[in-house]
């Protein structure tokens, strides 16, 4: 079965460049080599002249670089540059990114990693649907659809039908970030359990309300519900699983655990 091309690979068949593999064993012996130095002698460079931050390291490195390549270096068959100079018609933000292939879904739409992009109609055609096409994402973040060499022209695609419907379409920007305990399907610890319902009748038994917890994942969830985000993404996003999304994504309050029985 042949090896698909990485995207590094791809980009340097579309620059030109040609890869050469470093195969044989003494090629392969001489970068061990050099990793082998760079681990120590670089290292102890830089314990030497105490850099502790970025821009000490990097000063250390350009001090370091040019005595290394005076005692190691190795003066090539053949002097001057071999660098090609770039073509001015190239344009190196649609190489230098990351492509995949998609088809357009039945909403002219197209998804990537939770992002689903509209694709507005041009003077060429309407609707791409079931379209194969090219997703790039660029290094800007931005997400550029292709179609047969040429940009479709594309924006951010609204909430889902239903959050229209609701009137609550408001988004204010990426998911808050949960506390790692609050990421964990984990049960309460039986003695907390215990103190909670330590009365034997129902009617005894306090007003129960949600945990942090239990309010912090039901906030969570449905600020995603009210993004569009589907119960598969969410449960990905959050580190959840899918039954205690549905849970929390159905209820109008956070839902809380069952009281234990008394014999259990």
């Amino acid at each position: 079965m042949k090896r698909g091309r990485t995207q590094v690979g791809r980009a340097l068949r579309e620059l030109g460049v040609c890869q050469i593999f470093a195969r044989s064993p003494e090629a392969k012996g001489r970068i061990e080599r050099m990793n082998g130095t760079f681990q120590d002698r670089l290292v102890s460079e830089l314990r030497l002249a105490g850099a502790t931050a970025m821009a000490d390291a990097n000063r250390v490195l350009w001090d370091f670089l040019p005595r290394f390549n005076e005692h190691f270096g190795v003066p090539p068959a053949q002097s001057g540059g071999a660098y090609r100079p770039v073509e001015p018609d190239l344009d190196l933000a649609t190489i230098l990114c990351f492509k995949h292939d998609c088809r357009i879904a039945r909403d002219n739409t197209v998804k990537y990693r939770w992002r689903t992009h509209q694709l507005l109609p041009d003077s060429d055609r309407r609707s791409y649907t079931g379209v194969r096409a090219e997703v790039q994402v660029r290094l800007d973040g931005n997400l550029v659809v292709f179609h047969q060499g040429r940009v479709i022209p594309s924006r951010e695609a609204p909430p889902r039908a239903g959050v229209l419907r609701s009137g609550n379409s408001t988004w204010s920007g990426q998911l808050p970030t949960l506390p790692k305990w609050l990421t964990n399907d984990y049960l309460y610890d039986n003695a907390t359990c215990r103190t909670a319902k330590s009365s034997s009748n129902e009617s005894d038994v306090p007003e129960r309300r949600p945990t942090p917890r239990q309010q912090a994942r039901w906030d969570v969830v449905q600020e995603a519900r009210n993004r569009g985000l589907s119960q598969r993404a969410t449960a990905r996003l959050l580190g959840m699983s899918r039954k205690t999304v549905r849970r929390y994504k159905s209820a109008v309050s956070p839902p809380l655990n069952r009281p234990l029985s008394r014999n259990a």
